[in-house]
C-alpha cells in the first residue's frame, strides 16, 4: 500500500510540477512580509510568482536557442546577465507602480527602491540557475537515452553478424559430413539443431547463466570432434565457482570457433586445440591454444578476424575498456589468446 502512495504522489508531483512549484514559491514569499501587511503581501507576492515563472519559460526558450557552442562562453554570458538586469530593472519599475498607485504605499525614505531591486536581481538570477540546471538535465538525459539507443542498436548488429557466421559454419561442417557419408551426420544435425535454439532463443537476451554458454561451447567443439580425424587432441577444461553468473550470450562463441577456423588439426596429426575456462569471484578467465598453419586460406582468417573484432567491439560496450583485456599471440604454427573478464 505505501509503495502504491508513493507511485501515486510520484506521478501527481510529475504532473502538475510546475503548479506545485508555483505554489510553494507564492507561500513562501507570503508568508514572509505577511506579518506587515497580509494585503498587500497577498498582491506582490501572487505579482512575484507570477512574474518568475515567466521568467523561467523565457529563459528556458532561450537556452534552446543557444549558440552552436555546448559550452557558455563570453558572449553568451554578457547576453543572459544583460537580460537578468533588463528583466530586473522592468519589473522593479512594475512593482513599484503597483505600490505608490494601486496600493497607495510610498515609504518615507529616499532609496526605498534599493530593496526590491536587490529582492528581485537575487530572485531572477536564481530563476535563471534553475533553469540553467534543468535545461541541462534534460540535455544530458537526452544523451545518455541517444548513446544507450545506439549501444543497443550495435549490439544488435554485432550479434546480426555472428549468427549467420555461425550458421554458415555449422551448415559446413554437415555438408563435409554428408559429402564424406560417415554415419555420425545425424549426432551433427541434432548438434546444430541444440546450437540453433541457444541462438535463436538466448541470443537476443542482455545476459544468459555462463552454464548455457558452457553447453553451447561443449556442442559446439562435438559437432567439430565428429568431422575431425584426430579429437582426442581437442581439450576444454573448465572451472566455473557459480553457473548461474550471467554474461553476455555468444560472446565466447567466436573465440572458440576462431580456435577451429585457425587450426590445422584437420591435416596435421600433431595438431592440437587446447581451451580453458573458468570463472572465480566474478573473474572471467579464457585461453586458447592451437596449432596453425601459414598455408590457411586468407579467406579463412579474415572471416576470423571479423569474429574476433565484434567480440572486442561487444566487449567494450558491455564492460567498458578497463573492465577487460584481450591478448592475441600468434607466430607460423602456434596461436594464443588469452581474455579476461571482470564481471558485472
Amino acid at each position: 500500500m505505501n509503495i502504491h502512495w508513493r507511485i501515486v504522489l510520484e506521478q501527481f508531483f510529475k504532473k502538475y510540477q510546475k503548479i506545485l512549484i508555483f505554489i510553494l514559491v507564492f507561500l513562501l514569499l507570503f508568508i514572509g512580509g505577511v506579518r506587515h501587511n497580509p494585503f498587500h503581501s497577498f498582491v506582490i507576492s501572487f505579482l512575484n510568482s507570477v512574474w518568475l515563472f515567466i521568467c523561467y519559460i523565457l529563459f528556458t526558450e532561450i537556452l534552446k536557442l543557444r549558440f552552436k557552442s555546448k559550452k557558455l562562453n563570453i558572449v553568451q554570458l554578457i547576453f543572459y546577465f544583460l537580460l537578468i538586469f533588463l528583466l530586473v530593472y522592468v519589473y522593479t519599475k512594475f512593482e513599484l507602480f503597483i505600490y505608490e498607485n494601486i496600493l497607495k504605499y510610498k515609504p518615507e525614505q529616499k532609496l526605498y527602491w534599493v530593496f526590491p531591486m536587490i529582492k528581485n536581481i537575487v530572485f531572477i538570477f536564481g530563476t535563471f540557475i534553475t533553469s540553467l540546471i534543468v535545461y541541462t538535465n534534460k540535455q544530458q538525459k537526452k544523451a545518455e537515452k541517444l548513446i544507450a539507443e545506439n549501444q543497443n542498436m550495435e549490439l544488435k548488429l554485432l550479434r546480426a553478424q555472428i549468427n549467420p557466421h555461425f550458421l554458415f559454419n555449422a551448415l559446413n561442417n554437415i555438408y563435409s559430413l554428408i559429402y564424406t557419408k560417415n554415419d555420425k551426420a545425424g549426432d551433427a544435425v541434432l548438434y546444430v539443431s541444440d546450437l540453433l535454439r541457444y541462438v535463436i532463443d538466448d541470443a537476443n537476451s542482455e545476459k544468459v547463466p555462463i552454464s548455457k554458454e558452457l553447453k553451447y561451447i561443449e556442442n559446439f567443439i562435438s559437432l567439430w570432434k565428429i568431422r575431425i580425424n584426430n579429437p582426442i587432441n581437442i581439450k576444454f577444461d573448465h572451472d566455473i565457482d557459480d553457473c548461474k553468473t550471467q554474461i553476455p550470450p555468444m560472446i565466447l562463441q567466436p573465440i572458440v570457433e576462431n580456435c577451429f577456423i585457425y587450426s590445422d588439426i584437420e591435416s596435421n596429426l600433431e595438431g592440437f586445440i587446447h581451451i580453458k575456462l573458468s570463472i572465480k569471484e566474478k573473474k572471467l578467465h579464457l585461453s586458447t591454444e592451437n596449432t596453425t598453419s601459414a598455408k590457411k586460406e586468407s579467406k579463412e582468417k579474415k572471416m576470423s578476424g571479423i569474429g574476433l573484432s565484434n567480440v572486442e567491439q561487444r566487449l567494450m560496450l558491455y564492460y567498458g575498456e578497463n573492465n577487460y583485456k584481450l591478448e592475441i599471440n600468434e607466430n607460423e604454427s602456434i596461436f594464443k589468446l588469452l581474455l579476461s573478464i571482470t564481471l558485472k
